[in-house]
């Protein structure tokens, strides 16, 4: 098992080398080659006209070169002689490429292979002519650079370069990096056989770049930046898409770079059902509170309102009462063999004994009343023993004298009424 898992790695790190080997020719990126042989090594005439002077034509500068003079060999200069539909592609002086039509070998005469001597300066296996002398190519495209509709005409190709300044969201030509492995748009990258403008651009959407650039016809690279000040004139990325012959799609190592707009807004339909959620949830969530207050409520706060003071007597004890009415708020009080009280009010720690008609005893605290009969109202006692009486009526807000009585003792009264303002005062019977 462990010999079949060691193959198995093997064979990968094979692929991986085979794929670096294909896209890089030492430290550089690995370029179109040549895809016919030479035709030979051409000198011009001085008798006829010059007829190497395509490009001059169509207004492009003449002889075309790559901008830093570093990329210039036999591949670049076929295709892009053959992206403006030419016949020939001619290298001189090791940098210099111009082009010509179905007449381009009119005005020249072959002469021999060694006066093209200067070696290519973007790859040096090859010879790029001599000082005065081309090296000549016939101008084809790799069957995979065509488009499925074949190349526009050359005024229909020139339409659409011109139209591209009108496209806002095209940003312009810009050079890629010749070196292995290193691109200017330095993110992910795809091939497709049918590429178009719009196909990259959703590429690079989906895997949400800013930028999409597009490459030798068939390949697409996205990033988020670029290097600006690397543009390059229109006519270096002339190659037309392999999907759509009415678009270009960069050149050899030029990016047709444009920018990703940003992705969609969800439609409205879309929205007002987020805004629908939003609101049920809202409305569920505000019923969930609601329930969850009612049973606080109902569990926490009313527990404290059955527990609050109430009116009713607490610890209270009623025995052989007679007509007794109102006791109210009476909390620790013995009321025993009463006749007749009434409206007994607020009594607290309150002893009341052998009284007959009573009434309207208020707020007492700490008081004994034994032995009375008919006594009324007494109120706000405190601490006061009063026995043996019948017939004391009124009582009310007995405190401390304001006379000099520390003791006073009543027995035996018949009849005694309004006992009033009396604190801390005992009446023992005799």
């Amino acid at each position: 098992m462990k010999y079949l898992r060691f193959l198995l790695y093997f064979f990968l790190f094979l692929l991986y080398i085979n794929q670096v080997q294909a896209e890089c020719v030492g430290n550089l990126t690995r370029r179109d080659e040549p895809r016919t042989n030479t035709l030979g090594c051409f000198i011009k005439d001085n008798l006829s006209n010059d007829t190497l002077d395509g490009l001059t034509k169509i207004n492009f500068s003449d002889p075309y070169t790559d901008r830093d003079r570093i990329l210039m060999d036999p591949g670049l200069c076929i295709m892009f002689c053959a992206n403006y539909l030419f016949n020939y592609s001619a290298l001189i002086r090791g940098s210099e490429c111009r082009c010509g039509n179905q007449d381009g070998l009119k005005a020249y005469i072959q002469t021999s292979n060694s006066s093209c001597n200067i070696p290519c300066v973007g790859n040096d296996s090859y010879y790029c002519g001599g000082q005065e002398a081309y090296t000549i190519y016939t101008a084809a495209l790799a069957h995979n650079k065509i488009p499925s509709g074949g190349l526009p005409p050359i005024n229909k190709k020139l339409d659409i370069l011109n139209s591209l300044k009108n496209d806002t969201s095209y940003k312009g030509c810009f050079k890629d990096s010749p070196y292995c492995n290193v691109r200017s748009l330095n993110g992910i990258q795809y091939e497709e056989e049918h590429m178009t403008v719009d196909t990259c651009i959703k590429y690079c959407s989906q895997q949400n770049y800013k930028y999409a650039g597009l490459e030798l016809a068939t390949q697409c690279f996205c990033g988020n930046s670029y290097d600006s000040f690397t543009a390059l004139s229109s006519e270096d990325c002339g190659s037309s898409c392999g999907g759509n012959s009415s678009q270009v799609c960069g050149g050899h190592l030029a990016l047709s770079i444009y920018e990703v707009p940003p992705n969609p807004v969800p439609s409205n339909s879309s929205s007002s059902s987020l805004s629908v959620g939003i609101i049920a949830a809202i409305v569920i969530g505000g019923i969930l509170i609601f329930i969850l207050i009612l049973f606080l409520i109902r569990n926490k706060l009313l527990p404290l309102i059955r527990n609050s003071p109430s009116n009713e007597p607490d610890e209270t004890t009623v025995s052989d009462i007679g007509g007794a009415q109102n006791p109210t708020e009476a909390k620790e009080t013995t009321v025993l063999g009463i006749g007749g009280s009434q409206n007994q009010t607020i009594t607290k720690e309150t002893t009341v004994s052998g009284i007959g008609g009573a009434q309207n005893p208020t707020e007492a605290k700490e008081t004994t009343v034994s032995g009375i009969g008919g006594l009324q109202n007494p109120t706000e006692t405190k601490e006061t023993t009063v026995s043996g009486n019948r017939g004391s009526q009124n009582p009310t807000e007995t405190k401390e004298p304001t006379e000099t009585v520390e003791i006073v003792t009543v027995s035996g009264n018949e009849g005694a009424e309004n006992l009033t303002e009396i604190i801390n005062t005992k009446n023992p019977e005799n």
